[in-house]
């Protein structure tokens, strides 16, 4: 009876209007709009080349985890940029977090350029090695490198959306997301069916309008760092990079970028895999994916507000603060996660539909959706541990984690149940339930010590 009362006081919290749910609220909204236009844009991506037969689909799916791939890289420097912007900034010392910003802009533009060049040469052998000699792999090269030319425009759209959300204003990367997303799907109208003279590009039209979106998608931040607020950050108007600083974000970079990068690595390798079934389990797996996006995005959102109450708590030494913050921001992504899950359940056939209609297709995705929907709750724990974790200084425990239940679970699992048994798109999909469930587990394990509390940075 103790224990049911214990459960009723629990979920009670979470429909409270107190002050650690408003500040759980009021950081996660914004970012869940903003990400939930990455899934707007994904979706439209998707739908739109599916139209254009399974192979431009696989074609785009492969070449946009490949992007993304890549864009890990720098996905754990925007994350190390939020983490040391909210202390900071918990910290009062506010001219220290304009130095991030400044110093992480310099590392966008001058490696992101270098990076981009090499990316852009060695598109070809990439997707070589990929495609498994399906016939789609000329329209992935050529769709790769249109997205690649975009590399560092997202690099920096993500260092000013971490400063904005390091400092509490997630609501700035929110109008910068809603931005790029208009302009991405008008472009995509235009680009990929040929409209208003433009010829029709088919999937590479797809990629230049995510390249070009990103112009308007920096542009809007300006705006937001006019006003008094704001000069203590980032006056003088012009500084060097600060060789600390920068040392700092490669420290906490470095191990959150390469766990980004071995998960992302994985994916990679998982969509080898999926082409050793066939180009039908390729598409299958890209719509998938897209379908996902609506419920890991969200998810995604209160991870990132799980980040900046942890950071910005553990610099007021609020200890208690910061590990209910987490949990608090961890079960709102389940209760939103999980919604989700249900309608994945409830209505797969119908939404796998929305984009691509090829029977096969269809067939090989819905095992897949049903078996990944299982595991939302648990993606939701997951993704909330690991920001809270990284957000504490733990960015080295969480980067083993991530490699060990990548290539230990995640893959093994993906092609003994896929290819070995011939389990097809769903023996795939096992892989990434498994994967889920081991991370939930382990993360959930580690958060439940003290040692997070004492780590400096």
């Amino acid at each position: 009876m103790a224990t049911l009362r214990g459960l009723q006081h629990r979920v009670a919290r979470l429909f409270r209007s107190s002050p650690l749910n408003r500040r759980v609220w009021s950081l996660a909204l914004p970012v869940m709009l903003s990400m939930t236009t990455f899934t707007a844009i994904m979706i439209t991506d998707t739908a739109m080349v599916g139209r254009l037969g399974s192979e431009a689909l696989a074609a785009t799916s492969m070449g946009g985890t490949a992007f993304w791939t890549v864009m890990s890289l720098f996905i754990g420097a925007a994350h190390a940029i939020q983490i040391l912007v909210a202390r900071r900034f918990g910290e009062k010392r506010l001219f220290e977090a304009g130095n991030v910003l400044y110093t992480a802009l310099y590392l966008a533009i001058i490696p992101g350029g270098i990076l981009t060049a090499v990316c852009i040469q060695f598109t070809p052998e990439l997707i070589a090695f990929l495609s498994h000699g399906e016939r789609f792999s000329d329209n992935a090269i050529s769709f790769l490198r249109i997205r690649f030319l975009g590399l560092t425009l997202y690099f920096i759209i993500f260092i000013l959306r971490s400063f904005f959300d390091g400092i509490g204003r997630t609501y700035v990367g929110l109008v910068s997301a809603i931005t790029s997303m208009a302009a991405n799907i008008f472009m995509n109208w235009v680009f990929i069916f040929g409209h208003l003279g433009a010829p029709a590009m088919g999937a590479d039209g797809a990629a230049l309008a995510s390249t070009l979106a990103g112009i308007p998608g920096i542009l809007v931040f300006v705006p937001f760092f006019f006003g008094k607020a704001m000069q203590a950050l980032i006056r003088p108007a012009l500084r060097l990079p600060d060789m600390r600083v920068l040392r700092e974000i490669v420290l906490i970079s470095l191990p959150t970028s390469l766990s980004e990068l071995v998960m992302n690595l994985s994916f990679l390798m998982f969509y080898k895999i999926a082409a050793m079934i066939g180009t039908n389990a390729v598409a299958a797996t890209g719509i998938v994916v897209s379908i996902l996006s609506v419920s890991f995005m969200p998810g995604f959102g209160f991870s990132i507000a799980t980040m900046t109450i942890v950071g910005q708590s553990i610099a007021r030494k609020q200890y208690r603060k910061a590990y209910h913050g987490a949990y608090r921001s961890a079960a709102y992504a389940a209760l939103v996660m999980g919604g989700m899950a249900c309608m994945f359940l409830s209505i797969p056939g119908p939404l796998i539909r929305l984009f691509n209609e090829d029977p096969a297709v269809v067939e090989a995705a819905i095992g897949a959706l049903v078996l990944v929907a299982l595991g939302q709750v648990g993606d939701a724990y997951g993704m909330n541990l690991a920001g809270a974790l990284r957000s504490a200084g733990m960015v080295y425990h969480v980067l083993a984690v991530y490699a060990v239940a990548s290539l230990g679970v995640l893959l093994p699992v993906a092609y003994f149940m896929g290819v070995y048994l011939q389990l097809g798109t769903g023996g795939l999909w096992s892989g990434i339930l498994v994967w889920i469930l081991v991370l939930w587990g382990i993360l959930a394990y580690m958060f439940s010590g003290n040692r997070w509390q004492h780590i400096k940075i």
